[in-house]
């Protein structure tokens, strides 16, 4: 039995598996670049996930510095607080939990706490509507005390970001 007779006799089943060599190294190669294109997708999401986060926090920064410096209600007087909340995030969650170390944890962290002062205003508004808190002269110092708590954590978070 030689060569030409060894092939001629199992010809079906060499071809066989060159043929099944040829499919699995090619699914091999599509996985390889599947994976890679995944991995990049990831990376570009994780990215403009940050992104996103920042400028909401720096967007709130300005809200709360503003808010400190710029209200000063008379003795008798009340003051209208507008209600702002989260808009670029708030759908955003997951892709920011795939940030990468403390980075999800700092972002969702202060997101959080934007969302948390909309009810810490409705505990000391004298009245509340969908677009304003009415706050009293007497709760403006706690007003303040709240913005400048905010403010504390959302400098304390812009700064771990954007590092």
């Amino acid at each position: 039995m030689g060569w030409y007779s060894f092939f001629n006799d199992f010809q079906t089943a060499i071809v066989g598996t060159l043929g099944f060599l040829g499919v699995m190294a090619t699914l091999w190669q599509n996985a390889s670049l599947a994976r890679g294109v995944e991995e990049e997708r990831i990376k570009s999401v994780k990215l403009s996930a940050k992104k996103a986060a920042i400028e909401e926090l720096k967007f709130f920064k300005r809200i709360y510095e503003n808010g400190i410096e710029g209200m000063r209600p008379d003795a008798d007087q009340s003051l209208m607080v507008p209600r702002i909340k989260r808009v670029v995030t708030t759908d955003m969650m997951p892709e920011i939990a795939l940030l990468d170390g403390q980075d999800a944890h700092v972002a969702i962290d202060a997101l959080l706490t934007i969302d948390e002062i909309d009810r810490s205003l409705t505990l000391i508004a004298t009245a509340v509507n969908e677009q304003y808190f009415t706050i009293s002269a007497g709760a403006f110092e706690t007003l303040q005390g709240m913005y400048s708590g905010r403010l504390d954590k959302l400098k304390g978070a812009l700064q771990k970001l954007e590092q």
